[in-house]
């Protein structure tokens, strides 16, 4: 914990091995963007969701590290591989770099009353995604704007807007999905038998008096990376806190893919994508 703080030593994906066979325990492999299904060109009116096209980023590392209290913009504190030729031609609005940084506090917050997190109690858990831009997001970026698909241009107004504007910042969406779930001497919370393989935006949820949920997504970004950053125990609900709480400890039992999207609301953002 302490070289990620002082200095830029951090090298990305030095704690958790990518799989050198596929289903290789305690490690991590790439997956297919088509094993999600998401919202439809016509979802607005059919409500049909289609598997996604290929990602737009694809992994290089994870790290899952023990900390006394949430870290983010740790791409800021990493060794970061080498631009390619082409990342290098990437516009200045476009990551190369893009992070996902996941909190779990030590014990979770009370079902009632405010979450006082002190800071003093067991260390938590801080889940860390690598991806960098994938050879088919440089093409992309070569054509003319009017010829981006609809998720790309999407993408490119999360990135430019997120940090500043709330109920966009809560458009992105997470998706996990345990392909284990049914097995045997897991016992998994209900609430992940509930959302498995379903989206969940990262947002607060609507205030009782109605208007747009406000996005809890702690953005860093600088020319080269974006980071979203996730306080689980500060930002999720009670009840979601317990459940994850519970989860932890059979985390290394779980065959789990994960997916990122910002989500479509308007006719010209759809289909969506996996980022």
């Amino acid at each position: 914990r302490s070289r990620i703080h002082q200095s830029r030593t951090a090298v990305p994906g030095a704690s958790v091995p990518r799989a050198t066979k596929e289903g290789a325990p305690r490690s991590w492999e790439p997956s297919e963007a088509s094993g999600f299904q998401l919202r439809g060109a016509l979802y607005l009116v059919d409500k049909k969701k289609y598997a996604s096209g290929p990602a737009l980023y694809e992994p290089f590392g994870l790290d899952i590290l023990r900390c006394q209290a949430r870290v983010f913009d740790l791409p800021g504190r990493a060794i970061l591989p080498p631009p390619t030729t082409e990342e290098k031609a990437l516009p200045g609005w476009c990551p190369r770099i893009l992070t996902q940084t996941m909190y779990f506090p030590g014990t979770p917050p009370p079902l009632v009353g405010p979450n006082r997190d002190t800071g003093d109690g067991p260390p938590g858990w801080q889940v860390v995604c690598w991806w960098r831009a994938s050879p088919l997001l440089c093409e992309l970026l070569q054509k003319p704007k009017t010829e981006w698909p609809p998720h790309l241009k999407l993408w490119r107004e999360y990135v430019e807007g997120a940090e500043t504007a709330s109920v966009l910042n809560g458009s992105l969406k997470g998706v996990g999905s345990v392909a284990n779930i049914h097995q045997e001497n897991i016992g998994l919370p209900r609430l992940l038998h509930q959302f498995n393989a379903k989206p969940v935006l990262m947002a607060a949820a609507a205030p009782p008096w109605g208007g747009d949920r406000q996005g809890v997504v702690h953005v860093s970004r600088n020319e080269d990376y974006l980071e979203f950053g996730l306080d689980v125990g500060a930002d999720f609900a009670a009840t979601s806190n317990h459940a994850l709480f519970r989860l932890l400890p059979k985390l290394p039992r779980l065959v789990m893919d994960i997916a990122w999207i910002v989500e479509g609301r308007a006719p010209e953002s759809l289909p969506e994508n996996v980022l």
